[in-house]
């Protein structure tokens, strides 16, 4: 809805003179100038000259003078404005006269009806024309500044351009009673074209820019948006638009440029902002429009490819990294190798295929975006799946990406529906020589289309097309007929809604550039650590093992192969715990019991010594499930979190074991991740009385230290696995150039005496 804001109604006195009009108009009919005898109400329009004020020796009259189509707009600022008259004959007796409008934003001409003149109604204001000069035949007089008179007559609600204005003479007073008075002007009738001239210069009152409907608009999380609402404005007087304002807030990470009125960014969390823009250009004038911009996280799925290892269908192994924790399932002997970022999901037989194990994720409501990026290892062969989310056998309803046809060779084909039905596929050409290929497709209920490597290669118009299917996202799959995908997938994601052009080659120059779809930078996943000969290092191990005990031959029977555990042998090696007190708030270094297999837990830390140099790893095991209650809240940085125990203090400290107690914490991820995005979870004990605080808040409540202690690794230790601390490293959340928990390290954790009656969790987002 429009609002107009005039900054000032006397702005147009402050224009240049420079900027001003001035019209001429001369009165254009021989009715548009007439005289009225005041003392009998007789009116003559067909008179060769104009009888101003006495005609022959007593009789007064009223003279009128109408002036038509005058290009003049409503409100503009008068500056100067007089009527010239060319002289008849010589005159020159004393005279006066006053000059009235007739209160009419378009006045009739004149008639020769009685008092056709005096009857007409006069405006307010007036102007005298005093001591008027001797006039001499054939030279031209102008009148006394009629400014105030033409003002008023263009601010009349009713006054627009191309309207007439009639200016009525009057004797000043009844003095004037003889015809040594008067004076004598050439009319219509006798000459046309030096008839009564109507001088006005004049300043339009600046006109605010129009500002057509700034549309509502919706925007995708972590995708570029843009809205310039310039387009929406047209200029007026010529005059540029100086500055754009906004009221209301803006959606998180998207910024306004109030010199050229674009608003653009990289929306960062769901939400719908009322706004309202206003356009004020160089005379002080503006416009507004409101609108809204409405962001929603369409990203059903995220699957990077970017897991160490995967377990061959016996979980959901495959990570789902968008907030919806849609994790796939890896079967056969689906491998891990070089992908176009990190790394991706290498397909070389029949068998090896994905699929999400719920069958209703890709299911959406009218619109649909794919992206992806493919490598062939050979043609894709006949009836080959790619990517599909449809009927097996059939491929007759929901969506997909297929070698349609019944040999092997160079197409694929994107659907919706019925991969052979008119208008419901786009097919674009797919070879081994290609390399990696970005392919991404879009629908958004009235049209599909096809994109490689960023750019269009096809599209096609077709409304209400269903994209549901019972079936889930399959890839590379094996209907056990046909050939399927030998080769590479990798950053595999799907949309509920239509992508737009932009941003597909967003994604595309992105990814190309080996960072995440939205441009940020992607973190190199760590897959095994090391440990130098006759050194200890502070261990956590990143793997889930909260549901499935898992236990330490697992986890480093397969890497210490051939070396004895805690022995005196030179190849031994050995695994070391905290275990914390109950009665008091001090803790015992104990080794962990390697021949009755003690379970891992999550989130702890260890301490892993060795005579040898060794690599190790965890492959075999169930990634970390980043499955906090906290995903998709802002106290989960990161799309998905992982929680893990810390232990409170067990007494006040007054008997003499301390204020505090130190948690040995394994981190549990793949990637660094910055301490200060981590938060403490702290409750009552009966889960009640949440709050949720950065390592300062922490702090400030008196819960737990805001600095960590890092062990740099490679170092000595005392006997019975007493460290040497003289080297620890310690940060905060605040250290210059940062303090990061790193893949397979630990760190210690203080808690204080408040937590003595509370639970707390350390909340890890995922990168």
């Amino acid at each position: 809805m429009k609002q107009l804001f005039l900054t000032s109604i006397f702005i147009a006195f402050f224009i240049s003179l420079l900027d001003a009009d001035t019209i001429d108009v001369r009165i254009a009919s021989n009715s548009d100038d007439a005289v009225e005898e005041i003392n009998t109400g007789n009116v003559y329009t067909n008179e060769d000259q104009l009888d101003i004020v006495v005609y022959s020796t007593d009789t007064l009259q009223k003279v009128g003078l109408r002036f038509a189509n005058l290009q003049i707009p409503n409100g503009a600022t008068i500056s100067n404005a007089y009527i010239q008259f060319r002289a008849r004959r010589d005159e020159i007796g004393q005279t006066d006269i006053t000059l009235v409008g007739e209160n009419n934003s378009n006045p009739l001409t004149y008639a020769g009806s009685s008092s056709n003149i005096t009857g007409r109604v006069e405006t307010s204001a007036f102007a005298d024309w005093l001591n008027v000069p001797e006039w001499t035949s054939g030279q031209d007089y102008q009148t006394a500044d009629i400014t105030a008179i033409v003002q008023e007559l263009v601010d009349l609600g009713t006054w627009q351009a191309g309207n007439a204005m009639a200016i009525m003479m009057k004797p000043y007073n009844e003095n004037c009673n003889d015809g040594e008075c008067s004076r004598v002007a050439v009319s219509f009738d006798r000459n046309p074209a030096t008839a009564p001239l109507l001088h006005i210069v004049f300043n339009e009152l600046p006109t605010a820019p129009k500002m057509g409907d700034v549309p509502d608009s919706e925007a995708v999380v972590d995708l570029p948006f843009t809205l310039n609402v310039s387009d929406y404005v047209t200029l007026t007087d010529g005059d540029p638009v100086l500055t754009y304002s906004l009221t209301g807030t803006l959606p998180s990470g998207l910024e306004f440029d109030t010199a050229t009125g674009i608003i653009n960014g990289i929306p960062s969390v769901s939400e719908t902002q009322n706004l309202s823009v206003t356009a004020t250009d160089k005379d002080g004038t503006s416009l507004s429009d409101s609108f809204t911009i409405t962001v929603t996280n369409t990203l059903i799925v995220e699957y990077r490819m970017d897991e160490c290892f995967w377990l061959g269908s016996a979980y959901s192994d495959v990570r789902d990294s968008s907030i919806n924790a849609h994790d796939t399932i890896s079967f056969n002997n689906t491998a891990i190798t070089t992908g176009i970022i990190n790394t991706s999901a290498l397909f070389s037989t029949d068998q090896d295929q994905m699929q999400t194990e719920d069958s209703s994720v890709g299911n959406t409501n009218g619109a649909l975006s794919v992206s992806f990026w493919i490598k062939l290892d050979q043609q894709l062969g006949k009836w080959a799946h790619v990517l599909t989310k449809t009927k097996i056998y059939n491929w007759n309803d929901g969506w997909g990406f297929v070698n349609p046809d019944s040999s092997a060779g160079d197409k694929l084909r994107f659907y919706i529906g019925k991969y052979n039905s008119n208008n419901q596929f786009i097919d674009t050409t797919l070879t081994v020589s290609d390399g990696w290929v970005h392919i991404a497709a879009t629908y958004d209920g009235n049209s599909m289309q096809l994109y490689k490597n960023g750019v269009e290669a096809g599209s096609i118009i077709n409304a209400g097309l269903s994209i549901s299917s019972a079936d889930p996202i399959k890839m590379a799959f094996d209907d056990i007929r046909d050939a399927t995908l030998k080769g590479n997938l990798d950053e595999v994601k799907v949309w509920k809604s239509g992508l737009s052009a932009n941003e597909i080659k967003w994604i595309f120059d992105n990814e190309l550039l080996k960072k995440n779809y939205n441009g940020t930078d992607r973190n190199q996943v760590t897959c095994g650590s090391n440990i130098v000969g006759g050194s200890w290092e502070m261990i956590g191990i990143p793997a889930e093992s909260r549901s499935v005990a898992i236990g330490v031959q697992e986890v480093f029977g397969d890497d210490f192969v051939g070396a004895s555990y805690d022995s005196s042998d030179e190849n031994a090696w050995v695994l070391w715990k905290r275990e914390y007190h109950e009665n008091d708030n001090l803790s015992d270094w104990v080794k962990v019991d390697y021949i009755n297999n003690e379970p891992i837990v999550l989130g702890k830390g260890y301490w892993l010594g060795s005579a040898v140099a060794v690599d190790w790893d965890v492959d075999g095991l169930e990634d970390v499930e980043y499955d906090s209650s906290y995903n998709g809240t802002a106290d989960c940085v990161s799309n998905r979190c992982v929680e893990i125990d810390l232990r409170s203090v067990s007494t006040d400290g007054s008997d003499g074991s301390g204020s505090k107690r130190y948690n040995l914490s394994g981190f549990v991820g793949k990637t660094p991740i910055n301490w200060r995005d981590c938060r403490f979870i702290v409750s009552d004990l009966d889960g009640s009385n949440i709050e949720v605080l950065t390592p300062e808040e922490a702090e400030t409540a008196g819960y737990a230290s805001r600095t960590i202690s890092l062990w740099p690794g490679g170092q000595g230790t005392g006997e019975n696995g007493s460290i040497i601390t003289t080297d620890y490293k310690e940060c905060t959340d605040t250290t210059p150039g940062g303090c990061q928990l790193t893949p397979y390290h630990g760190a210690w954790i203080k808690v204080f005496i408040p937590t003595l009656t509370k639970t707390v969790k350390l909340l890890i987002p995922q990168e």
